[in-house]
This record gives C-alpha cells, structure tokens and sequence, in this order.
C-alpha cells in the first residue's frame, strides 16, 4: 500500500480557537493539490500563540523560538494529555515503519523528545490512532504493522510511568477501512468512528470506549448508539475533532480527489443524545 499524501485528514484539535466547517472544509482540499498552504496555516498559529491543545495526525511538527518544521514522515498518532503535553506514535520515514514515542511539552521545553520505553509496545506501525481516556493516559488503537496487514490491538499508555499495556483487540477494525477516526468529546468520552468497509454492505460503525477506574482491564467497547440522518453512509477516509458540544466527523472518498462529489461532508455529532446532524 503507497503512502497517501495527507495529514490523515488534516484533523486539529483546537481548544482555544473554533475552526468553523466551511473553513475545515476549504483547508482539507486545499492540502491535497498542495503542502504551501497547509504550512502557512500551521506557521499562522504558531506565531498567533501555540492553542492549548493541538493534534496533527500524518505529520509530526516541533515548535522552538516561533519557528516550524515538519519532519520527513507520516501515519502518526498523536494526542494531547494534560499539563500541556503532546504525544505522537509510529509512523514511517524513509528508512520504513518505526515504533518512537515523543513526547512534545509545551510548558517546560517546547521540544518534542524521544522516550525509549523497555517493555511490551505495539510495535512498529502507521496510521494508528490515539486519543487521551485520562489525564495522564492515552488510547492507541489499530494501524498497520510492518507485515502490512492491520493491527486490532488497542493499547493503553500510561504517561506517569511511561508504560504500553496492551488492553485486547478489536475484531471490528479488521473490517474497517484503514482511516477511521478516535476522538475523546468534551466530557471525556472516547469514541471510535468509520466503515466497515468489508463485504458487498456499506455500515456505519461507532463505538464507545470506556476504560474504568482503578484498573486498566476494567474496560469495554459498547455500540455508540449514534442516529445517522436517512441513507447517510460514511465514507472511507474518516476523521474527528472535538467540539464544545460533541464532537465534528469528516467523512470522504478520498483525500487526493479532485471530483466536487468526493469533497469531504461535515456531520455534527451530539455525544450525550446520539444525534448526528449533517453541516451544510
């Protein structure tokens, strides 16, 4: 499988700043005809102020005195815990799949760091996903491994200790198209969302993952219950971004497109009721 020219989506996380649909809209086409615009963005908000939290998935970024940088790989998973800590995983550069973790602190160095973790791990591998299910831990779900055939493991990572504990698998994401999207609401509710992809039927998947308090096996994944609008079926290149209110999915054909009818389509997602409303 060839590496797609993307950001996974181009999906930013933004606490302090509102991306409005229309404007997510126009930087996600943009990106696939060209980076130039992209990296103007990313440099526009590193010189406005770093937001509070902020998740590049493909890409990995490094902030030191104002300036910006991407380094020369893709299929990262990354997510943001408390005490403004940024944590990305795997992905592939040129020399193949890697399994480094780096942690990014906003607050003390403003420097992404390299952690060499003994242990298990999951491994090397690209396109994974990762949200934080504490303040102090983060999800890492599927992705592809260095075989080429999709990972259903789900792994916890604790960043006290700075320890993989692998939680189970996922039968479900063998069945997924690779890019599907894990993102935590705004009261802490991690969710999985995308297609299934397998077979000649074409079915919405969105499941809720809950880790328990106390102990890391005390989990489980339930079906998120979600009320997609008549005849609305996700398409294959799925993201999400927290909101104020749930969460934002994008869904489309793909990314590199240059049909209008593949452009990506907004929903508007109500975590507390299920409600998923499309955004014109």
């Amino acid at each position: 499988m060839g590496r797609p020219e993307t950001l996974n989506g181009i999906i930013m996380q933004v606490t302090k700043s509102n991306f409005s649909p229309s404007a997510a809209r126009s930087a996600t086409l943009c990106y696939g005809k060209t980076r130039a615009l992209f990296c103007a963005l990313c440099l526009a908000l590193v010189l406005a102020g770093l937001p509070a939290s902020l998740g590049l998935e493909g890409s990995q970024f490094r902030i030191e005195k104002n300036s910006f940088a991407l380094a020369a790989i893709s299929g990262i998973a990354t997510c943001s815990i408390g005490n403004g800590k940024v944590i990305s995983y795997g992905g592939k550069n040129v020399n193949g799949l890697v399994d480094d973790l780096h942690v990014f602190d906003s607050i003390a160095t403003a420097h992404f760091k390299v952690l060499g973790l003994t242990g298990p791990s999951p491994g090397p591998l690209q396109f994974a996903k990762m949200a934080p299910v504490a303040s102090d831990a983060c999800l890492l779900v599927g992705g592809y491994n260095i075989e080429g055939s999709a990972s259903t493991a789900y792994w916890l990572l604790n960043a006290t200790s700075w320890s993989w504990t692998m939680l189970g698998t996922l039968d479900v994401l063998s069945r997924m198209s690779l890019f599907y999207g894990l993102e935590t609401d705004h009261i802490g509710r991690t969710f999985l969302v995308g297609q299934n992809s397998r077979g000649q039927q074409r079915l919405n998947v969105a499941l809720h993952f809950e880790l328990g308090m106390g102990s890391n096996s005390n989990h489980h994944w339930t079906e998120a219950g979600w009320k997609f609008p008549d005849g609305v079926t996700l398409q294959t290149h799925v993201t999400a971004c927290r909101q104020r209110d749930g969460l934002l999915i994008m869904s489309q054909l793909g990314l590199l497109s240059n049909s209008f009818n593949d452009a990506a389509k907004f929903y508007k997602v109500n975590t507390a009721t299920g409600v998923v409303a499309a955004v014109q």
